[in-house]
């Protein structure tokens, strides 16, 4: 019993090691932000250019550690958990938002205009389709936007006639 014990210990002090960073000079600011039905947390530090940090599913902002700490020293770097992960809010099946919806309404609060947006997986559907909620003033949507749909739209299709036909033939088994 004590040696596994010893080894659930050295295996979540390993994890913690994971997310730990040498946060150096640079000074972290954080926060919660309301959005519709929830909040989000977000941090920052830096200045200058606004570069947003978006995680992939079934992890959280701090997966950036590394590059949102050496970032920082030459931009306003900015990294948040999306709702239902981290320490933001959790979802709820009664209310329907997007995670592209919350970035806008994030950077609303940071008064960020435009940013250079970082996604990893989930993180990265998030950034592509965050322009098109935020056309320029005056302007449509890029192309580059309007084949990141499309290729984002694509892709939901096929998975939607896999899944389909995956349960066709299970209920012929």
């Amino acid at each position: 019993m004590r040696i596994l014990a010893f080894i659930c210990l050295l295996i979540l002090s390993g994890l913690t090691g994971l997310y730990s960073q040498d946060t150096g000079d640079v000074q972290v600011k954080s926060g919660y932000m309301k959005v519709p039905e929830g909040s989000l947390y977000y941090e920052e530090a830096g200045t200058g250019e606004p570069l947003i940090f978006i995680h992939g599913h079934s992890l959280d902002r701090r997966m950036w550690n590394e590059q949102f700490f050496k970032f920082a020293k030459h931009y306003r770097a900015i990294r948040y958990d999306l709702r239902g992960y981290g320490i933001s809010s959790k979802q709820t099946e009664d209310f329907q938002f997007t995670h592209a919806e919350d970035l806008v309404a994030l950077m609303d609060a940071l008064h960020i205009r435009k940013a250079h947006i970082v996604g990893l997986s989930l993180g990265g559907f998030v950034g592509a389709r965050e322009p098109s909620r935020r056309p320029a003033p005056g302007r449509p949507p890029s192309r580059a936007t309007d084949a990141q749909q499309a290729a984002f739209l694509h892709l939901e299709r096929n998975s939607a006639r896999r899944q389909s036909r995956e349960c066709g033939r299970r209920g012929r088994a």
